[in-house]
Protein backbone atom coordinates (compact mmCIF):
# COMPACT_ATOMS: atom_id res chain seq x y z
CA UNK A 1 0.00 0.00 0.00
CA UNK A 2 1.48 3.12 -0.99
CA UNK A 3 0.33 7.18 -0.31
CA UNK A 4 2.13 9.81 -2.21
CA UNK A 5 1.33 13.47 -0.29
CA UNK A 6 1.04 16.67 -2.33
CA UNK A 7 3.81 18.38 -0.34
CA UNK A 8 5.89 17.90 2.81
CA UNK A 9 8.96 17.28 4.96
CA UNK A 10 9.07 13.95 3.62
CA UNK A 11 7.51 14.18 0.36
CA UNK A 12 10.45 12.82 -1.49
CA UNK A 13 10.02 9.94 0.58
CA UNK A 14 8.06 6.59 -0.53
CA UNK A 15 5.50 6.74 2.10
CA UNK A 16 5.01 2.82 2.87
CA UNK A 17 2.61 2.39 5.90
CA UNK A 18 3.11 -1.26 7.22
CA UNK A 19 0.38 -3.04 8.73
CA UNK A 20 1.63 -5.32 11.98
CA UNK A 21 -1.61 -6.90 12.84
CA UNK A 22 -0.32 -9.61 15.75
CA UNK A 23 3.03 -9.70 17.33
CA UNK A 24 2.13 -13.72 16.90
CA UNK A 25 2.44 -14.09 13.12
CA UNK A 26 4.61 -10.77 12.85
CA UNK A 27 8.01 -12.43 13.15
CA UNK A 28 11.67 -12.61 11.48
CA UNK A 29 11.54 -11.85 7.66
CA UNK A 30 8.16 -9.15 8.51
CA UNK A 31 10.33 -7.77 11.59
CA UNK A 32 13.32 -6.65 9.73
CA UNK A 33 11.40 -5.09 6.71
CA UNK A 34 9.42 -3.22 9.48
CA UNK A 35 12.32 -2.31 10.98
CA UNK A 36 14.26 -0.97 7.75
CA UNK A 37 11.04 1.09 6.95
CA UNK A 38 10.87 2.51 10.65
CA UNK A 39 14.74 3.37 10.71
CA UNK A 40 14.91 4.83 7.37
CA UNK A 41 11.83 6.70 7.88
CA UNK A 42 10.39 5.34 4.55
CA UNK A 43 7.15 4.73 6.54
CA UNK A 44 4.51 4.08 9.51
CA UNK A 45 4.52 0.83 11.55
CA UNK A 46 0.92 0.25 12.74
CA UNK A 47 -0.32 -1.99 15.11
CA UNK A 48 1.13 -4.32 17.99
CA UNK A 49 5.11 -5.04 19.00
CA UNK A 50 6.41 -7.75 16.69
CA UNK A 51 7.29 -11.22 18.24
CA UNK A 52 11.35 -10.43 18.18
CA UNK A 53 12.91 -13.08 16.07
CA UNK A 54 16.15 -11.42 15.25
CA UNK A 55 18.73 -15.12 14.88
CA UNK A 56 19.11 -17.08 12.20
CA UNK A 57 19.56 -20.60 12.99
CA UNK A 58 21.42 -23.52 11.03
CA UNK A 59 20.41 -27.37 11.28
CA UNK A 60 22.58 -30.10 10.86
CA UNK A 61 21.96 -33.63 10.62
CA UNK A 62 23.37 -35.92 13.02
CA UNK A 63 21.47 -39.27 12.98
CA UNK A 64 18.56 -40.65 12.01
CA UNK A 65 16.65 -38.94 15.26
CA UNK A 66 18.89 -36.02 16.17
CA UNK A 67 20.01 -32.95 14.57
CA UNK A 68 22.07 -29.86 16.00
CA UNK A 69 20.72 -26.14 15.79
CA UNK A 70 23.03 -23.69 16.15
CA UNK A 71 22.99 -20.35 15.91
CA UNK A 72 24.51 -18.32 13.32
CA UNK A 73 23.82 -15.00 12.39
CA UNK A 74 21.54 -12.29 14.03
CA UNK A 75 19.42 -9.74 12.27
CA UNK A 76 20.20 -6.02 12.76
CA UNK A 77 17.96 -3.08 11.25
CA UNK A 78 19.55 -0.49 9.27
CA UNK A 79 20.06 1.87 12.23
CA UNK A 80 21.95 -0.83 13.75
CA UNK A 81 19.81 -2.79 16.66
CA UNK A 82 19.10 -6.15 17.11
CA UNK A 83 15.16 -7.12 17.45
CA UNK A 84 15.80 -10.14 19.60
CA UNK A 85 13.48 -10.70 22.36
CA UNK A 86 14.84 -13.77 24.18
CA UNK A 87 18.42 -13.58 25.45
CA UNK A 88 19.65 -17.29 25.17
CA UNK A 89 22.93 -17.04 26.65
CA UNK A 90 21.40 -16.21 29.88
CA UNK A 91 19.04 -19.74 31.01
CA UNK A 92 16.88 -18.59 34.16
CA UNK A 93 17.62 -22.24 35.63
CA UNK A 94 14.10 -23.59 34.86
CA UNK A 95 14.56 -24.50 31.54
CA UNK A 96 13.43 -21.14 30.04
CA UNK A 97 15.24 -18.12 28.90
CA UNK A 98 15.38 -13.75 29.94
CA UNK A 99 14.23 -11.25 28.04
CA UNK A 100 16.34 -8.03 27.44
CA UNK A 101 14.59 -5.67 30.92
CA UNK A 102 13.92 -2.19 29.55
CA UNK A 103 16.54 -0.87 31.63
CA UNK A 104 19.39 -2.60 29.59
CA UNK A 105 17.64 -1.96 25.62
CA UNK A 106 20.10 0.23 23.78
CA UNK A 107 18.72 3.44 21.82
CA UNK A 108 19.37 4.04 18.70
CA UNK A 109 18.74 7.08 16.12
CA UNK A 110 16.41 7.06 12.62
CA UNK A 111 17.08 8.82 9.35
CA UNK A 112 14.96 11.85 10.87
CA UNK A 113 16.54 11.26 14.62
CA UNK A 114 13.74 10.14 16.11
CA UNK A 115 14.56 7.47 19.25
CA UNK A 116 13.95 3.87 18.65
CA UNK A 117 14.91 0.80 20.94
CA UNK A 118 16.38 -2.84 20.25
CA UNK A 119 15.15 -6.11 21.51
CA UNK A 120 11.64 -7.16 21.87
CA UNK A 121 10.38 -6.63 18.29
CA UNK A 122 9.81 -3.70 16.36
CA UNK A 123 7.34 -1.37 18.44
CA UNK A 124 4.74 -0.13 15.91
CA UNK A 125 4.63 4.19 15.66
CA UNK A 126 0.92 3.70 16.33
CA UNK A 127 0.22 1.19 18.51
CA UNK A 128 -3.37 -0.63 17.57
CA UNK A 129 -4.50 -3.29 19.90
CA UNK A 130 -6.94 -5.55 18.60
CA UNK A 131 -9.79 -6.35 21.95
CA UNK A 132 -8.58 -9.47 23.80
CA UNK A 133 -10.77 -12.49 22.70
CA UNK A 134 -13.73 -13.35 25.43
CA UNK A 135 -13.50 -17.05 26.67
CA UNK A 136 -16.76 -18.06 24.64
CA UNK A 137 -14.32 -16.91 21.33
CA UNK A 138 -11.21 -19.06 22.31
CA UNK A 139 -13.23 -22.10 23.35
CA UNK A 140 -15.10 -21.71 19.89
CA UNK A 141 -11.56 -21.47 18.42
CA UNK A 142 -10.40 -24.28 20.48
CA UNK A 143 -13.11 -27.03 19.78
CA UNK A 144 -12.81 -25.85 15.77
CA UNK A 145 -16.68 -24.80 15.96
CA UNK A 146 -16.43 -22.21 13.37
CA UNK A 147 -14.31 -24.53 11.25
CA UNK A 148 -17.20 -27.41 11.53
CA UNK A 149 -20.38 -25.03 10.83
CA UNK A 150 -18.51 -23.47 7.99
CA UNK A 151 -18.20 -27.02 6.59
CA UNK A 152 -21.43 -27.42 7.03
CA UNK A 153 -22.72 -24.39 5.87
CA UNK A 154 -21.00 -24.95 2.55
CA UNK A 155 -22.53 -28.46 1.98
CA UNK A 156 -25.60 -26.78 2.30
CA UNK A 157 -25.07 -23.65 0.08
CA UNK A 158 -23.01 -24.17 -2.66
CA UNK A 159 -23.40 -20.00 -3.43
CA UNK A 160 -22.96 -16.77 -1.97
CA UNK A 161 -24.61 -13.81 -2.28
CA UNK A 162 -22.12 -10.63 -3.89
CA UNK A 163 -21.99 -9.02 -0.41
CA UNK A 164 -22.09 -11.40 2.00
CA UNK A 165 -22.73 -10.78 5.75
CA UNK A 166 -23.61 -13.15 8.94
CA UNK A 167 -27.27 -12.38 9.42
CA UNK A 168 -29.31 -12.52 12.68
CA UNK A 169 -30.90 -16.29 10.93
CA UNK A 170 -26.90 -17.61 10.00
CA UNK A 171 -26.14 -16.42 13.92
CA UNK A 172 -29.23 -17.98 15.29
CA UNK A 173 -28.47 -21.21 13.19
CA UNK A 174 -24.83 -21.55 14.48
CA UNK A 175 -26.33 -21.03 18.12
CA UNK A 176 -28.19 -24.11 16.95
CA UNK A 177 -25.22 -25.53 15.93
CA UNK A 178 -23.39 -25.68 18.91
CA UNK A 179 -26.32 -27.26 20.70
CA UNK A 180 -26.21 -30.13 18.11
CA UNK A 181 -22.96 -30.52 18.43
CA UNK A 182 -23.32 -30.34 22.87
CA UNK A 183 -20.49 -27.79 22.94
CA UNK A 184 -20.26 -26.34 26.38
CA UNK A 185 -17.63 -24.05 28.06
CA UNK A 186 -16.84 -22.48 31.38
CA UNK A 187 -16.85 -18.76 31.38
CA UNK A 188 -14.36 -16.49 33.21
CA UNK A 189 -16.80 -15.40 35.58
CA UNK A 190 -17.80 -19.03 36.13
CA UNK A 191 -13.87 -19.61 36.62
CA UNK A 192 -12.83 -16.90 39.01
CA UNK A 193 -16.21 -17.76 41.14
CA UNK A 194 -15.36 -21.22 40.98
CA UNK A 195 -11.97 -20.26 42.52
CA UNK A 196 -13.43 -17.99 45.15
CA UNK A 197 -15.48 -20.77 46.20
CA UNK A 198 -12.59 -23.29 46.68
CA UNK A 199 -10.76 -20.67 48.64
CA UNK A 200 -13.79 -20.33 50.74
CA UNK A 201 -14.21 -23.85 51.42
CA UNK A 202 -10.83 -23.79 52.23
CA UNK A 203 -10.73 -21.02 54.90
CA UNK A 204 -14.04 -22.03 56.00
CA UNK A 205 -16.10 -19.23 55.18
CA UNK A 206 -19.85 -19.12 56.64
CA UNK A 207 -22.95 -20.79 54.96
CA UNK A 208 -24.62 -17.62 54.20
CA UNK A 209 -21.69 -16.74 52.27
CA UNK A 210 -20.98 -20.24 50.03
CA UNK A 211 -25.11 -19.67 49.31
CA UNK A 212 -24.35 -15.76 47.76
CA UNK A 213 -21.59 -17.67 45.75
CA UNK A 214 -23.52 -20.22 44.35
CA UNK A 215 -26.18 -17.50 43.47
CA UNK A 216 -23.41 -15.35 41.42
CA UNK A 217 -22.42 -18.70 40.15
CA UNK A 218 -26.14 -19.51 39.01
CA UNK A 219 -26.26 -16.35 37.42
CA UNK A 220 -23.38 -16.90 35.72
CA UNK A 221 -24.52 -20.07 34.17
CA UNK A 222 -27.53 -18.08 32.96
CA UNK A 223 -25.80 -15.31 31.29
CA UNK A 224 -24.18 -17.77 29.06
CA UNK A 225 -26.87 -17.76 27.50
CA UNK A 226 -26.84 -14.69 25.66
CA UNK A 227 -22.93 -14.61 25.21
CA UNK A 228 -23.47 -15.41 21.71
CA UNK A 229 -25.12 -12.18 21.40
CA UNK A 230 -22.73 -10.27 23.70
CA UNK A 231 -19.77 -11.50 21.82
CA UNK A 232 -21.57 -11.00 18.44
CA UNK A 233 -18.94 -8.65 16.83
CA UNK A 234 -16.01 -10.88 16.93
CA UNK A 235 -18.16 -14.19 16.32
CA UNK A 236 -19.58 -12.60 12.92
CA UNK A 237 -16.21 -12.17 11.79
CA UNK A 238 -14.38 -15.53 12.35
CA UNK A 239 -17.75 -16.99 11.10
CA UNK A 240 -17.67 -14.76 7.73
CA UNK A 241 -14.00 -15.62 7.12
CA UNK A 242 -14.32 -19.43 7.29
CA UNK A 243 -17.85 -19.47 5.13
CA UNK A 244 -16.17 -16.92 2.55
CA UNK A 245 -12.89 -19.14 3.02
CA UNK A 246 -14.79 -22.23 1.62
CA UNK A 247 -16.97 -21.14 -0.83
CA UNK A 248 -14.83 -18.34 -2.47
CA UNK A 249 -10.90 -18.96 -1.31
CA UNK A 250 -8.66 -17.39 0.53
CA UNK A 251 -8.52 -14.00 -1.49
CA UNK A 252 -12.22 -13.45 -0.81
CA UNK A 253 -11.86 -14.48 2.46
CA UNK A 254 -9.51 -11.96 3.33
CA UNK A 255 -11.50 -9.55 1.35
CA UNK A 256 -14.46 -9.72 3.03
CA UNK A 257 -12.94 -9.36 6.03
CA UNK A 258 -10.98 -6.32 5.65
CA UNK A 259 -13.53 -4.13 6.86
CA UNK A 260 -13.89 -5.60 10.59
CA UNK A 261 -10.09 -5.41 10.73
CA UNK A 262 -9.22 -2.06 13.53
CA UNK A 263 -5.57 -2.22 12.89
CA UNK A 264 -6.40 -1.59 9.21
CA UNK A 265 -8.86 0.84 9.46
CA UNK A 266 -6.53 2.36 11.93
CA UNK A 267 -3.62 2.80 9.16
CA UNK A 268 -6.35 3.67 6.15
CA UNK A 269 -7.62 6.72 8.73
CA UNK A 270 -3.20 7.45 9.32
CA UNK A 271 -3.12 7.76 5.32
CA UNK A 272 -5.70 10.29 4.98
CA UNK A 273 -4.83 12.20 7.79
CA UNK A 274 -1.40 14.19 6.35
CA UNK A 275 -0.67 16.12 9.45
CA UNK A 276 -0.75 13.26 11.58
CA UNK A 277 1.44 10.94 8.90
CA UNK A 278 3.89 13.45 8.76
CA UNK A 279 4.18 14.50 12.73
CA UNK A 280 5.16 10.55 13.25
CA UNK A 281 7.88 10.80 10.70
CA UNK A 282 9.00 14.56 11.59
CA UNK A 283 12.39 14.92 13.91
CA UNK A 284 15.52 16.52 13.90
CA UNK A 285 17.85 15.92 10.59
CA UNK A 286 21.44 14.71 11.47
Amino acid sequence: MTHSPQSSAVSTHILCPALIPDASISASASEIVAGAIQDLDRGIIVGTRTYGKGLVQTITRLSENASLKITTARYYTPSGRSIQEIDYSHPTGNGEFATIPDSLRKSFRTAHNRTVQEGGGILPDSVVNDPDPSRLYQELLRKAMFFKYANRYSAENKTLPEKFTITDTILKDFEEFLKEKKFEYQSEAELKLRDLQDVAEKSQYGKEFLESVGRLKTLAGAEKTVALQRNGKEIRKTLKAEILGRLKGDKKRIEGTLQDDSQLMATVALLKNKKAYDALLSGKKK
